[in-house]
């Protein structure tokens, strides 16, 4: 009785000493598996924002260049320009109100000043004389004794009004019904600094405001109308390009002269004839920047607020345009970057606060975030993942590579740390190439907690608490039927209280047992074509893969590393790329095999793996029949055979003559 009672009782702490050991083990696991969960829901979310991000910009940059090098684009360059007067009316009152609201500001904020001061004040001169572009300009005229206080031209400052528009009537007509309204505008005759007379567009009103010993002012703001010029677009040009602006759903497209003026432009005809440099801040800055663009060069510009009138934030992609070697102006397509707002948007499945943004390289936040109340173009973004998202720009500059195969190369880790606001996070960064940006995720630690597990992770676990409690009380049944003294009188009465404390721990420790197995439903098979079964050393060795991936419901990113290895099992040649496969996908891939390598029997051996737990690895073989040679090489040697043989041919030549001599 007392050996089954030990053999029952050790056989029991032995299944104790088992579970604690396999928990030990499971846990450990499932927080390797908790890890790779986090990372997986980081980069399954960025990366598919990512890539749906280079693809507008991909797009963005496909339809400037097409538009580029299209003939409807060198048509609006080549067919002729003409006088807009609208355009300068529209120009000349955008800059009149502006500065005529500044002049008011500053009366009103300086209401001490006199006559004098004001005059004697560069400030204020800075203001009330300004010259926009490259011919318009203001002037500041007294109100009562019509003296001209400030004017580009110094021959007429201090001149008197009524004497200056004596030998110009309609300018007299302009004035005459300004003193009635207090403002006027229109057209007319003036004479410029060559002494030639050309027409001029201007607007002129009284001044809000006064100075401290009762002096009012009159502004006026001027433009030469012969400056505005836009392009000739005819009727079918004009709806070919706004149906291309509309079907790309792009903000506007501008097409810019070589002197900078706007000829065309598909959204706000009223802007066009304006100089770009009137315009001003940020769009001007990039169009000077894109002037060294050569051909077929496309150049991402931004983002900048607004411009003729607009507020919102926009980028720019822009291309020249040429004809021939000729430069005949620049194409300008405009974005806005709300569209990118849209892209990144929407959230992580189990995450409430994941914040998705864009930085430039001045680390600028570029887009709006979710939960935080902060400024684009204003907030700086200083953190750990940024600095080392820009500093994988310059390893890869370094390394002579793409910043996308830097990343691929050196693998995605999901570090803490904290954010601009301090909080500790978890955060992922993907550098964006094609613009110089980086994309960051970050999701607070604490939110991590909330990520659900799988269903199939679910269903594991619950498995795994059926079969603990199933053995546990199989061995228990088992001992009660074979002893049941044992279990009755021995253990009911001495030790009942222990087992059901022992079973409680047990308990315990199988609920939080996860040893989750996943099973891939991946099939790859990589296959050598007949033609490259042999091959030669130094050439590209082409070969085929298929992959076949049936449980996967939308795309998915692949990492495939292909190498080579020869019959030692040593590695000669590797490359590392990336695909997006849906249920299935057939491609043709290609790696150069080395000219150091020798004849023999090789292998291409395939590996596929995700951002997960996938991993597959498939082999082929084929056989390197010689060492091959460069282009060069091969004329090399042509040509060194040529010349052997005409030497030969001269030699012989030269020896036959010299025997008929004899």
């Amino acid at each position: 009785m007392k050996l089954r009672f030990v053999f029952w009782i050790g056989l029991l702490c032995f299944l104790l000493l088992g579970i604690i050991l396999f928990t030990t083990i499971g846990l450990d696991f499932k927080k390797k598996n908790f890890n790779v969960q986090i990372e997986n829901y980081l980069v399954s979310s960025v990366s598919a924002k990512e890539e749906r991000l280079i693809d507008y910009f991909y797009e963005l940059e496909s339809d400037t260049m097409f538009l580029s090098n299209s003939e409807k684009s060198r048509a609006v360059f080549k067919e002729g320009v003409e006088i807009s007067k609208d355009a300068a009316v529209f120009d000349v009152s955008e800059e009149f109100l502006v500065i005529a609201k500044e002049i008011e500001n500053y009366l009103r904020t300086h209401p001490d000043m006199s006559l004098k001061d004001l005059l004697e004040n560069e400030e204020f001169k800075s203001i009330a004389l300004q010259k926009v572009g490259t011919k318009e300009y203001s002037t500041l005229i007294g109100l009562e004794n019509k003296e001209i206080y400030f004017h580009i031209d110094p021959l007429l400052v201090g001149a008197n009004l009524d004497e200056v528009v004596l030998n110009f009537p309609r300018l007299a007509e302009i004035f005459n019904k300004l003193g009635n309204v207090g403002e006027a505008s229109g057209f007319y005759s003036w004479k410029d600094e060559e002494g030639i007379i050309r027409e001029k567009y201007g607007e002129f009103r009284k001044i809000d405001g006064e100075t401290s010993d009762g002096k009012k002012f009159l502004f006026g703001f001027t433009a030469y109308v012969e400056d505005y010029k836009t392009a000739n677009v005819s009727d079918s040009l004009r709806k070919y390009l706004n149906n291309f602006n509309d079907v790309g759903m792009y903000h506007n497209i501008l097409f810019v002269s070589p002197d900078g003026r706007i000829i065309y432009m598909t959204l706000w005809e009223e802007g066009i004839g304006v100089n770009i440099e009137d315009i001003g801040g940020d769009l001007f800055d990039s169009y000077k920047s894109s002037l060294n663009l050569k051909k077929g060069e496309i150049g991402f510009y931004g983002p900048f607020f607004g411009y003729l009138g607009d507020t919102e934030l926009h980028l720019a992609s822009i291309s020249n345009v040429f004809d021939k070697g000729i430069f005949l102006g620049t194409v300008i397509i405009t974005d806005d970057m709300e569209d990118i707002n849209v892209i990144l948007g929407g959230e992580i499945k189990g995450i409430r606060e994941e914040e998705i943004y864009l930085v430039n390289d001045k680390s600028l936040l570029l887009t709006k975030m979710r939960f935080r109340d902060v400024d684009v173009m204003v907030q700086e973004i200083k953190t750990d993942s940024v600095e080392i998202c820009f500093r994988d720009f310059e390893e890869a500059k370094k390394k002579n590579i793409s910043v996308k195969e830097y990343e691929l190369s050196e693998g995605f880790m999901i570090p803490s740390f904290l954010d601009f606001k301090g909080d500790e996070v978890f955060g992922l960064h993907f550098p964006i190439g094609i613009v110089g940006w980086c994309l960051l995720s970050e999701v607070n630690v604490d939110e991590v907690l909330n990520i659900p597990l799988k269903e199939d992770l679910k269903q594991t676990l619950l498995a795994e608490q059926w079969l603990w409690w199933i053995l546990i009380f199989g061995v228990i049944g088992a001992g009660f039927f074979i002893d049941k003294n044992l279990f009755l009188v021995r253990i009911k009465k001495k030790s009942l209280k222990g087992i059901f404390a022992l079973l409680f721990i047990i308990l315990f420790f199988s609920l939080n047992f996860s040893n989750f197995i996943s099973v891939s439903a991946l099939s790859v098979a990589v296959y050598v074509p007949e033609k490259y079964t042999d091959v030669v050393a130094g050439e590209r060795f082409y070969f085929e893969i298929e992959v076949k991936y049936p449980e996967n419901p939308k795309r998915k990113d692949l990492k495939l590393n292909y190498e080579i290895i020869d019959s030692d099992g040593k590695l000669i040649a590797q490359s590392k790329v990336l695909k997006a496969v849906e249920t299935q996908a057939s491609f043709i891939d290609f790696i150069v095999i080395p000219e150091s390598a020798s004849k023999g029997l090789y292998i291409i051996r395939v590996k596929i793996a995700d951002y997960e737990d996938l991993s597959e690895e498939v082999e082929a073989s084929f056989q390197i029949v010689g060492s091959g040679f460069g282009q060069v090489q091969i004329y090399f040697f042509i040509i060194l055979g040529v010349l052997i043989l005409v030497a030969i041919l001269v030699i012989a030549s030269l020896f036959v003559t010299r025997r008929r001599r004899k």
